[in-house]
C-alpha cells in the first residue's frame, strides 16, 4: 500500500523507476524443506532467474502467464511439478504496470509483460509500439523472440501502412533483421511510406521475387528520378525486370532507352514501347542499327527503325552502312525486305551518295523482279551497268533486264548458270550440250566467284540446244553437289532484228520445215552481214 500510494505519485523519476523493477515481485511459499532455491525460466529471455528460498519462502520476478518455476534442492536436482506452493503479488500489477509504462521505463521486465510471450502475446497499438521496438534493442532476449516482435510489428505496420506517423518508427528500424521476418512485406511498408532508399537497399540486398510489380514499378521510377537517370546496375536490372514483365510508365522507359544493352530483340521491344509514350529513341535507334550489323542480325523491323533514324537525322555513316547490310540481305541471302529500302536507295543514288556497289545491285534486281520500267528507272539501270561492267560483274537476273539494257551492256545472247556456295568455296561445273544431232561430250570447268558467294558461268545457246549442268561445291570440308538443271532458249529469242534473233528464227524455220521464210531470212542475214563488213572493215 505505501509503493502504491506514495511511488506511483512521486515526482521523483528515481522512486519511479523503483517502483517498476520490484514492480512484477511475487512472494513464493513452498512447505518443501529440501528446496533451496527457486529458478524462474522465461521463454523470452536467454537466461533464467535464480532465487534463494529461506524460511521456505522466496521473492520471485514474474512478468508473464508463460513463466516456468522450478525448484531446486541442495543436491542441485531440479523438480517442476511435483512440488507444492503458492504465490502472490505484492503489488497491483494490473493498476500499475500501465501507468508505468506510459513513463517510458524500459526495463526487461517491464517490457516483456506488455509485450507477452508465445501463448499469450499482446497486439501491437500505438500506445505500446515504443515496447515493442525496445524489445529489439535489448540482447536479453532471445534472438526467436525478437523475431517474433518483428514479425507482430510487420502485421501492425501492414495494417496502418498509409499512415505517415509511421514514418518515425521505421527511420529507427533494422532493415535487415525485419527483411529475414518477411521481406516483401517490409519492402512494400517501406515504399507505401516513401522510404525509397531504404526499400531499394533491401532489393539489392535480398532480391524482388514476391514483391508485387506495383510496388516495384513505383519504387524503381522513383529511385530513377532521384538518380537523376543516371546509371546504376542494380538498378537498371530491376527496370529491365520490371519491364519485361509487362509493366511500365514513362521514367522506366526513358533510363532503358538511355542505359540499356542486349539483344537486338529485345532492344527493338523496348524501342516499340517507347514509341508508344513518345520517347526520344535516336540513341536507342543508332544502337539497334549498329548492333544488329555487328551480329548479323535481320530484324523485322529494322527498315522501320531506320525510317524512323532517318527522320530524325541520323548520321549518314550509319544510315549507309545499314543500307549496305540491307541490300546485302537481299541481293545475296534473298531476303524479304520492307519496300523502304528501295525508297531509300533511289534517293541516296540520285544524291551521288558514295556507297557499296551492292547498294545498287540490289536496286537493279529489284527493277528486274517487278519489270516496270520508266525512263528514270532505265536511265538509273544504264548507269549501274555500266559500273558493273567497269567491275566485270555479271548475273543471271539480268536477262529479265528490257531488251535495250541487254543490247547495251552486250548480253542479248547470253545465258547464266548460277549458284551461290558462299565466300571461298571450290566451285566445280559439270555440263553438256544436247541438240537435235545428240549430245555433247560432258565437260567439267572450275567457276571463279563472281561476287560474294556467287558463282556463274555464261553461255551462247542457239534454239534447239539444251544445256544440262550441275554444279559440285567444295567449302570447309564438305562436298555438296546441286541438281541438275536445263537451260533452253527462250521463245522470245526467235523474234526480233537482232543478229543472234534471227539465227535462232532460222533453226526454228528450218526446224519446222517453211523452206520459203528460211530462204528470206538467210538472204537478210547475209545483207546484214556484208554491210557491216563493208561499213566496219577489220584493222590491220
Amino acid at each position: 500500500v505505501v509503493y502504491q500510494e506514495f511511488c506511483v505519485n512521486s515526482q521523483d523519476e528515481n522512486v519511479r523507476s523503483a517502483l517498476a523493477r520490484v514492480l512484477f515481485t511475487y512472494r513464493l511459499y513452498c512447505d518443501d524443506p529440501k528446496i533451496r532455491k527457486v529458478i524462474v525460466s522465461h521463454g523470452a529471455l536467454k537466461e533464467e532467474q535464480v532465487y534463494l528460498c529461506t524460511d521456505k519462502t522466496a521473492y520471485i520476478s514474474l512478468y508473464t502467464r508463460d513463466a516456468a518455476v522450478i525448484f531446486e534442492d541442495s543436491s542441485q536436482r531440479r523438480y517442476a511439478g511435483t512440488v507444492d506452493y503458492n504465490i502472490h503479488s505484492l503489488l497491483d500489477i494490473e493498476e500499475l504496470a500501465p501507468k508505468l509504462a506510459k513513463d517510458g521505463l524500459r526495463y526487461p521486465g517491464m517490457l516483456l509483460h506488455t509485450c507477452g510471450e508465445y501463448s499469450h502475446e499482446n497486439q501491437v497499438t500505438s500506445e505500446n509500439i515504443a515496447s515493442f521496438q525496445a524489445v529489439l534493442g535489448q540482447e536479453v532476449f532471445r534472438e526467436d523472440y525478437r523475431q517474433e516482435i518483428r514479425r507482430r510489428l510487420l502485421m501492425y505496420y501492414e495494417t496502418n501502412m498509409d499512415n505517415r506517423n509511421l514514418r518515425e518508427s521505421l527511420r529507427e528500424m533494422d532493415f535487415r533483421g525485419f527483411a529475414r521476418v518477411n521481406k516483401s512485406l517490409l519492402i512494400t511498408i517501406l515504399v507505401k511510406q516513401d522510404m525509397f532508399v531504404g526499400a531499394y537497399d533491401l532489393i539489392c540486398e535480398y532480391g524482388y521475387e514476391g514483391v508485387e510489380m506495383s510496388i516495384l514499378l513505383r519504387l524503381c521510377s522513383q529511385m530513377i528520378l532521384n538518380l537523376e537517370y543516371e546509371y546504376e546496375e542494380e538498378l537498371l536490372l530491376l527496370t529491365e525486370y520490371i519491364v519485361k514483365n509487362g509493366i511500365y510508365d514513362e521514367v522506366l522507359l526513358r533510363y532503358l532507352v538511355k542505359h540499356f544493352d542486349g539483344p537486338v530483340e529485345e532492344t527493338l521491344k523496348l524501342w516499340k514501347r517507347a514509341m508508344g509514350f513518345g520517347v526520344d529513341c535516336y540513341q536507342l535507334e543508332e544502337k539497334i542499327l549498329v548492333y544488329s550489323m555487328f551480329t548479323r542480325c535481320y530484324p523485322a523491323q529494322g527498315l522501320t527503325v531506320l525510317k524512323e533514324y532517318i527522320r530524325q537525322g541520323g548520321r549518314e555513316q550509319v544510315i549507309l552502312a545499314y543500307l549496305t547490310f540491307e541490300s546485302y540481305g537481299y541481293f545475296v541471302g534473298e531476303k524479304q525486305v520492307d519496300p523502304f529500302l528501295f525508297e531509300a536507295l533511289e534517293k541516296i543514288t540520285e544524291k551521288g551518295w558514295e556507297s557499296d556497289i551492292i547498294c545498287r545491285l540490289a536496286l537493279l534486281k529489284k527493277y528486274a523482279s517487278e519489270n516496270n520500267w520508266d525512263p528514270k528507272r532505265l536511265e538509273t539501270a544504264e548507269k549501274i551497268l555500266q559500273e558493273c561492267a567497269a567491275q566485270r560483274l555479271k548475273f543471271a537476273f539480268f536477262r529479265n533486264l528490257p531488251r535495250e539494257l541487254l543490247q547495251f551492256c552486250q548480253m542479248e545472247d547470253k545465258v547464266f548458270v548460277q549458284c551461290k556456295a558462299g565466300p571461298e568455296a571450290k566451285v566445280t561445273l559439270h555440263y553438256f550440250v544436247e541438240d537435235v544431232q545428240g549430245r555433247s561430250e560432258e565437260k567439267v570447268e572450275p567457276v571463279k566467284e563472281r561476287y560474294q558467294g556467287i558463282y556463274n558461268k555464261e553461255f551462247v545457246l542457239f534454239y534447239g540446244e539444251l544445256l544440262h549442268y550441275y554444279f559440285v561445291i567444295e567449302r570447309k570440308g564438305k562436298t555438296t553437289r546441286t541438281e541438275e538443271a536445263v537451260l533452253a532458249v527462250e521463245d522470245g529469242e526467235t523474234s526480233g532484228r537482232s543478229k543472234y534473233q534471227m539465227l535462232n528464227a532460222m533453226l526454228k524455220m528450218k526446224e519446222q520445215g517453211r523452206e520459203k521464210e528460211l530462204e528470206v531470212m538467210t538472204a537478210e542475214y547475209v545483207k546484214r552481214e556484208y554491210q557491216v563488213s563493208a561499213l566496219f572493215p577489220l584493222m590491220d
